[in-house]
């Protein structure tokens, strides 16, 4: 059973990528409707989860072999140029949109060095959580005072309209 459905869905690809199952059926079907089936289970995923990022990087694959099937099904279409045309230009704008999301989703964990450089923790002072708030000890939770957002550095002194070139 294992053996015939790994057959079906690899002859059903490899047919897809061939652009051998029509216009229609390969944008609406595989395109569209596939597409929405496909990212369905990311909703009930918590974001950066291991079944996310999995879900993500199959989404990835199936979209390069859909928009090939797409530009390949748009070539052999016989009917109008003008829908022909329109699903090549679908299918690039969604590989370029593709390219995009994964160059985000790349260069997103890099950590950029904040503007504003934090003061050195002390023992009597709680660890800061992601907010600038201190940790309220034992309870998990933060409390958060308007000074407490962000604390400039001793050296900081406020602009006074000058640059240093200027004096």
């Amino acid at each position: 059973m294992a053996t015939c459905f790994r057959i079906l869905c690899m002859n059903t690809l490899e047919k897809l990528w061939r652009g051998q199952f029509g216009l229609p059926l390969t944008y609406w079907g595989f395109g569209v409707l596939g597409s929405i089936l496909v990212l369905a289970p990311v909703g009930l995923c918590s974001p950066g989860s291991t079944p996310a990022v999995l879900i993500g990087a199959a989404f990835c694959v199936y979209v390069v072999i859909v928009n090939v099937g797409i530009w390949r099904a748009a070539n052999k279409y016989t009917g109008h140029i003008l829908w022909a045309g329109l699903a090549k230009l679908a299918a690039l704008l969604s590989m370029l949109a593709g390219a995009v999301l994964l160059v985000g989703m790349v260069v997103a964990p890099v950590k950029v060095p904040s503007v504003v450089s934090p003061q050195p923790q002390t023992a009597a002072q709680p660890e800061r959580d992601r907010f600038g708030g201190n940790l309220v000890e034992g309870q998990g939770k933060s409390t958060h005072s308007d000074s407490q957002w962000i604390t400039p550095p001793a050296n900081l002194k406020p602009f006074d309209g000058k640059l240093d070139s200027d004096k």
